[in-house]
């Protein structure tokens, strides 16, 4: 059995508070009853990442965490505080956010070649995408839903930035011959999904829709330049 990593740091508080974590009625991990919990933490920097296990046990994260370190939890949960809106405001949120855009580039879970993600064929893939984040995360049970939401909005955003960027890299109708771009796949890239994805980009239709958003992205003049933070950690910090 492999140990607990050195980066953690233990929290004092009463275990028998900390409740095993549930199943809810649509199949999903529901978070633990940390509500009389936290409360009871120190105040610290918004910094900070704590850790919840089944067992109840909670612990603090001193120092660099990264993304890789959560296949070394061996059960434990990344604790991701939220606003009234269920946003992520502390650094536990950049680590939701980081494991967001690996999810959002991995072609068996988030699909390239389906058209849209309101797609009717993405609803299950959706279903399976909060799955694997509540594996890994947990946040608290009155913002559930909202948090939820957030998360399928922004697996959204990263899913159409990652099919953006591989057109912007791999995709030049003006440099390359339509078999080259065919031949040259992505690493990590669903051959299959990429062939019915080059197929989307050629219809006169998409290359429409292309144009239009193109002219509507150049009008946008204020874009975010609060750096890598997100807006709610900022709000939370400044007060």
């Amino acid at each position: 059995m492999s140990s607990i990593p050195r980066r953690l740091q233990k929290i004092n508080f009463l275990e028998q508070d900390a409740e095993n974590i549930v199943l809810s009625e649509d199949g999903l991990q529901g978070p633990p009853k940390i509500d009389n919990i936290l409360p009871r933490i120190p105040h610290e920097s918004t910094s900070q990442i704590k850790i919840i296990w089944p067992n109840g046990e909670m612990r603090q994260i001193v120092g660099v965490f990264r993304n890789k370190f959560l296949s070394t939890l061996n059960g434990g949960k990344i604790i991701v505080e939220t606003d009234q809106n269920g946003v992520p405001n502390e650094r536990s949120g950049s680590i939701l956010s980081s494991y967001l855009t690996e999810l959002a580039q991995n072609s068996t879970i988030a699909p390239l070649h389906i058209p849209r993600w309101d797609n009717e064929m993405f609803k299950t893939k959706q279903h399976e995408m909060i799955k694997h984040v509540e594996v890994k995360f947990v946040y608290p049970p009155e913002t559930t839903q909202l948090t939820r939401d957030w998360i399928l909005m922004t697996l959204a955003k990263k899913w159409r930035a990652y099919k953006s960027c591989l057109k912007k890299k791999y995709y030049n109708r003006d440099a390359r011959t339509l078999d080259e771009i065919l031949k040259d796949v992505p690493r990590g890239a669903n051959e299959h999904q990429r062939l019915t994805l080059v197929g989307i980009w050629c219809q006169d239709s998409h290359m429409k829709i292309c144009i239009k958003n193109s002219k509507c992205a150049k009008q946008q003049k204020n874009s975010h330049t609060t750096g890598r933070k997100g807006h709610a950690r900022l709000l939370k910090e400044m007060v």
